[in-house]
């Protein structure tokens, strides 16, 4: 970047690949296909990294080592051809971090209805052992030494 470079054009308000903003509330997509792109990283240096595009007027996602994971996991996918018209979920996970504090971030689940989850019925209480109380009719000792 040269110095006479504008500022509003080094840092573009509207980031072409997707934010955490643009998926609050989370947006169902459809994968069309994976590329590389050239994108800027935090030291400044540009490097190669994989883009996911979607179906629709929706921003490419910069795929990361964990959503990597979670596609993998989701789809079953272990080839870029398997994305192909994939459904997911992309959604602002707030339990993100970066440089060791809360940001958010673009998380990836899956399109698929969860099964409803059945509640746990509660235990039933233990028996406790019956009391048993001396007959009246016992006649009470009464020579316990002191």
């Amino acid at each position: 970047m040269s110095d006479d470079t504008m500022l509003d054009k080094a840092v573009p308000k509207n980031s072409k690949f997707i934010s955490k903003e643009d998926v609050d509330p989370p947006l169902l997509v459809q994968i069309f296909n994976m590329t590389t792109d050239q994108v800027e990283g935090d030291a400044g240096m540009i490097e190669e990294r994989a883009v996911i595009h979607f179906h629709g007027d929706v921003k490419p996602l910069i795929l990361n080592q964990v959503n990597k994971e979670l596609l993998k996991a989701i789809t079953g996918a272990t080839t870029v051809g398997q994305l192909r018209n994939q459904q997911i979920i992309l959604y602002n996970d707030m339990t993100v971090m970066y440089k060791g504090k809360l940001t958010g971030g673009v998380r990836i689940r899956s399109a698929q209805q969860q099964a409803p989850i059945q509640p746990v019925a509660p235990a039933a209480p233990a028996a406790q052992p019956a009391i048993t109380y001396p007959s009246t009719d016992t006649p009470f000792n009464d020579d316990i030494p002191y």
